[in-house]
């Protein structure tokens, strides 16, 4: 993979591993075919905003995230993302808790 496309395809399937999605969760989720999903992944895909625009909202990412095209060489950072995702996912009260917690936790270095 190389360029844009490629780069692009490399975010997206990173992404999608750091969250443990398969291809089909993840194309469920963005609502796109498997196919395109793959091709996009590949860096051989031409999607378009709006199917980017779904697949950073299923990877839970803004659009601009997604589109980071920095140096190739350089693995992408999906901690903050990963953690994210986690905290998405859980009610009002857990994320409370996980808020003190991460609180305490950065008090004590």
């Amino acid at each position: 993979m190389s360029g844009m496309a490629g780069r692009l395809g490399h975010n997206i399937r990173a992404l999608r591993d750091s969250l443990g999605l398969t291809q089909e969760q993840l194309a469920e989720g963005a609502d796109i075919s498997l196919k395109h999903l793959g091709e996009i992944e590949r860096g051989r895909g031409n999607p378009t905003l709006v199917t980017l625009t779904a697949l950073a909202k299923a990877l839970h990412v803004t659009l601009a995230e997604l589109m980071s095209l920095g140096d190739e060489r350089q693995p992408l950072d999906t901690s903050a993302i990963e953690i994210r995702a986690l905290v998405e996912k859980q009610d009002k009260a857990t994320r409370l808790r996980m808020l003190r917690v991460l609180k305490a936790m950065l008090a004590e270095e």
